[in-house]
């Protein structure tokens, strides 16, 4: 079940949120959504963002919903790291 709940919240961690670092993205809404959508086609992301993908989709991303991905990105290498022990 414990598995279960990390792939539901790797499935649902795609939500835009505030962070203080919106200084740097446009204030216009319609523009902010504009330039996030132009990011995620550029680079189209699955799963949890990494590396470089990360650093741009993180501005948009609350800090809330970045803890949630560090913590959903802990749970994988937890249940990687207990799979390959059944083995």
């Amino acid at each position: 079940m414990n598995h279960l709940r990390c792939f539901l919240l790797f499935a649902t961690l795609w939500a835009v949120g505030q962070t203080a670092q919106l200084s740097r993205l446009p204030n216009d809404p319609e523009a902010l959504v504009r330039s996030l959508y132009q990011q995620v086609v550029a680079r189209h992301p699955t799963g949890l963002p990494r590396g470089a993908d990360m650093k741009i989709l993180s501005p948009y991303l609350s800090q809330q919903l970045l803890h949630r991905m560090d913590l959903a990105d802990d749970c994988a290498r937890d249940w990687v790291r207990q799979d390959q022990n059944a083995c």
